[in-house]
């Protein structure tokens, strides 16, 4: 059974706003999104912080709607981390995962 959540963050390029995907990866190694968010800050000196934000399962406090489209660029980010996490074991190494 796999248990990923891939995540990925997209900053602007004053530094100041983000957009934050986290993808919820299925059995068959298909993936969805489960969660995005807006992320803002005052100064780079501070943290981000949640303006706005969508999730999959809980929909009571979602503050913004899906996002129709995901960019391509955040879609090949996702499957090279999980192509980052694949590892080739042979018979007698398998149970030191």
């Amino acid at each position: 059974m796999v248990c990923l959540y891939p995540e990925y963050t997209a900053e602007s390029v004053d530094r100041l706003t983000a957009e934050h995907y986290r993808f919820y990866v299925h059995d068959d190694l298909t993936f969805e999104l489960d969660a995005f968010s807006k992320l803002s800050r005052p100064s780079t000196r501070h943290r981000f912080r949640v303006i706005a934000k969508w999730h999959r399962l809980d929909t009571r406090d979602n503050t913004l709607p899906k996002p129709e489209a995901i960019s391509q660029c955040v879609i090949d980010a996702v499957k090279r981390q999980l192509v980052d996490k694949l590892k080739y074991v042979q018979g007698a190494d398998r149970g030191s995962i």
